[in-house]
Formats: C-alpha cells, structure tokens, sequence
C-alpha cells in the first residue's frame, strides 16, 4: 500500500528544511497526546494544483509540466527520471482538514498524498504532458541525483481512510495534468500578467478571496529591480551578485 506512519527516519541523510518538519511534527503529537488538545498532524507526499508554483527542485509535477510546455525540454536529475512519487491535489488535502475539523481526534498522525490512486515516475508525467499536449519533449539525463532524493515515495492512506471513511480522492495524475494544461492560463512567462481572474475564480479550489491574494502577489512583481531584471534574462555566468 505504500509506506505508513510507522517508518523510521532515524539514520538518513536530511535537510534542515526537513527536519524543521519533524520538528512540527512532535509538538503536535506533544499536544494532542500530552495536553489533551484536538490535533492532527499531516505528513504530506507531493502537494499541488493549479495554483503551486512548482520550482526546479521543489514541486516537481507542477514545475515538470510548465517547463515542459514552454521549453520543450526537461532535466532528469539522478535514476533516469525512474524516481516515482505520489501527488495529492490542493482541492482533496483541503477535504481531508475538512474531515479532520468535522470530527478531531488527539495528536493523530497521518501519511498523506496521492497514495496508489495518484503516483508517477518522473518519465511517466512526461510521457503524459506528451499525449495530452500533443507535444515531444526532449529529456536530458542527469546522472547523479540530489543529495537525500529517494528513488520511490508513495503514501500508505490506510489509515486515514480508516478513520475518515467519508474521504473520496477525486484527481489522479491524469487528471491533475490535464487540468494544467486545460486551463492553460501559463503557458509562458509572460502569460503570467494576463491572467483572465474571472474565470480562475471559477474553477475548483478557488473563490474571491484567493484571487484577489494572486492578483495583488503579481502586481507587485510588476516593478523589480534593474539587477533582478538583468539576472532574469538567464545570460551566461551572470547570477544574481554579478547582475
């Protein structure tokens, strides 16, 4: 079913970014267990949706599908883009706080992510941007992975789903894509400052609120800096210091 709530993470390599989770994650199960307080802590495999800015390193499927789209061409770093991982939509993690708020429980504890409904290896999303975009993209080969990446992560939901019965996973993999490119509100850079927000407010997931925090985040990205502008072009050796 894929890996629970019981695996160690002692003896391996980590970042400080992760371990700052670990952390988190102790003085929930502290409160709940030890101060009778309602928490839940939700130890999360791939979040995104229409909204993630997905980054090289950090976000994966989401950063895979706008680069692919743009550039036609992606970087596999380390095992031959064979490293698989599950994806949760933002619209069914939402549903999962929201079953947890409607009934709490005491400093549980939860693996949660695409589990075996909604996983993929780094060939397997291409191999789908390809078929629903009708477009070819060029892999390029890194050998050597990331330091602390894993080859395979997909979440046991089991006993989410034990407690939360109700809990129905309505996108997949296919599905999350799909809507990527359906939508196609970024298809390049650019496209970024003509975002249509009526129709963005329209689709799941999002309300007035949420658009209106989008759209005051890219006006302010409007004016930069001359440095950050030339460190934008992506000239040669030139990095932010230079610029």
């Amino acid at each position: 079913n894929g890996i629970d709530e019981s695996m160690s993470i002692d003896n391996n390599t980590h970042s400080f970014f992760g371990v700052s989770k670990s952390y988190a994650d102790l003085l929930v199960q502290e409160y709940g267990n030890n101060y009778g307080m309602q928490t839940a802590c939700f130890r999360a495999g791939c979040i995104t949706g229409p909204n993630h800015s997905g980054a090289k390193l950090h976000g994966f499927l989401s950063y895979l599908v706008k680069a692919s789209l743009h550039q036609k061409k992606y970087m596999m770093i380390g095992y031959k883009g064979k490293q698989v991982r599950d994806n949760i939509h933002s619209s069914d993690l939402v549903n999962c706080f929201w079953e947890v708020y409607k009934k709490p429980r005491y400093g549980e504890v939860y693996n949660i992510g695409g589990g075996r409904h909604s996983n993929c290896s780094v060939i397997e999303a291409l191999d789908l941007v390809e078929d629903i975009a009708k477009i070819k993209i060029k892999r390029i080969n890194i050998k050597q992975n990331r330091v602390g990446d894993h080859i395979w992560y997909i979440s046991d939901l089991s006993k989410f789903k034990k407690h939360y019965p109700n809990w129905q996973q309505k996108f997949n993999t296919k599905k999350i894509i799909e809507e990527f490119w359906k939508s196609k509100f970024i298809k390049y850079p650019q496209d970024i400052f003509k975002l249509d927000y009526n129709k963005i407010e329209k689709l799941e997931g999002w309300g007035k609120l949420s658009v209106e925090n989008l759209k005051y985040s890219i006006n302010q990205k409007k004016n930069i800096s001359l440095e950050r502008f030339i460190f934008a072009l992506g000239i040669r050796h030139i990095g932010l210091e230079n610029a």
